[in-house]
């Protein structure tokens, strides 16, 4: 930013900080790979998941693989329609920021919790704690399942 002031001031630039954002970019990013949807999920990527799913403690060693489906699916569309942010509205923040000549735009209320966290503990940003903190804040509960999400049939 400095070096553009003094020696190109023509020119801006933008940094952009999201907190979550209704997007379908899980599901189109899955597409983009080649995975298909949620319910076309292969045994090696059940696996994966269910990998994942026990190392955060949740107990998936019995939930069949249709139910893991059906959890991935919901949560693919929670993370589009349940996000604090729409795309529309980040749409509009970005805009005015950029109208506004902001370098810096943090968009939505949960960009601002997790910068002001970060700023306060940058190396315990990468902990568990971390995210237990932003949890403890109303923060991100949407994108991190909790036992009492996991389905059982």
């Amino acid at each position: 930013v400095t070096d553009l002031r003094l020696n190109a001031p023509h020119v801006k630039a933008a940094v952009v900080m999201p907190g979550h954002i209704g997007t379908s970019i899980v599901m189109n990013s899955r597409r983009i790979l080649g995975h298909g949807t949620a319910e076309q999920m292969t045994t090696e990527e059940l696996e994966e998941i269910r990998t994942l799913m026990v190392a955060r403690g949740l107990p998936a060693e019995q939930i069949p693989d249709s139910a893991i489906r059906a959890f991935m699916h919901q949560r693919m569309l929670d993370f589009q329609d349940k996000a604090p942010t729409t795309a529309a509205a980040a749409a509009t923040i970005i805009l005015d920021g950029v109208r506004a000549e902001k370098w810096r735009i943090l968009v939505g209320d949960d960009a601002f919790v997790l910068d002001e966290m970060v700023r306060k503990n940058p190396e315990g940003a990468y902990e568990k704690e971390f995210l237990a903190d932003l949890h403890a804040q109303d923060q991100l509960q949407e994108l991190v399942p909790t036992m009492g999400d996991v389905p059982s049939e």
